[in-house]
């Protein structure tokens, strides 16, 4: 990581100044809300602009940036749901986690980027800058992925709807949340 040390209060108010200032989804809130208020978590929360070779890293993302608005990327699987992603935050026990997030002018926004730590780079920034578009492509169509797959459950539903199969539908459903 960078030189610079960010206190666990830096950490916490860039977090509240976050979702006071952007639209974000209720399961990124209450995730953030969560690492916020417990100590241990917040002390090996790394806040970075540049995560894609980090791992794991908890993307947090408003709904205009067009990435997930929460997302964990660890070595070998992504998590989405906050008590898969909390779970495998204690697992790490002592270890650090990183949280990088996508907003509107988040390169202009100066509370982030004074928040930001950023690991050296050991690549030729051309190299870096390739490797962070693919990552973030990545994340782009893994959203597309999870839409197209809710629009799939969704017509799926209408028709079993139609057809009144009332145990199908709460399969679906079911699937749906868990999406």
């Amino acid at each position: 990581m960078s030189r610079k040390t960010i206190s666990s209060w830096a950490k916490k108010n860039f977090v509240y100044w976050f979702s006071d200032h952007h639209d974000i989804s209720l399961e990124a809130y209450d995730l953030l809300e969560e690492i916020v208020e417990n100590e241990e978590l917040l002390s090996r929360m790394h806040i970075t602009e540049d995560g894609t070779l980090l791992k794991p890293l908890l993307v947090i993302s408003t709904p205009d940036s067009g990435m997930p608005s929460v997302l964990l990327q660890t070595f070998d699987r992504n998590l989405r749901r906050n008590g898969d992603i909390l779970s495998y935050l204690w697992q790490l026990e002592n270890k650090p986690f990183y949280v990088t997030f996508y907003f509107y002018d988040r390169s202009q926004s100066k509370p982030f980027l004074s928040i930001a730590e950023n690991p050296p780079t050991l690549l030729d920034p051309e190299k870096a800058k390739a490797l962070r578009l693919d990552f973030e492509l990545e994340l782009c169509f893994e959203e597309l992925r999870k839409e197209e797959q809710k629009r799939k459950i969704m017509a799926e539903i209408d028709n079993v709807l139609e057809r009144g199969e009332k145990r199908r539908f709460h399969q679906l459903v079911r699937k749906l949340k868990q999406i």
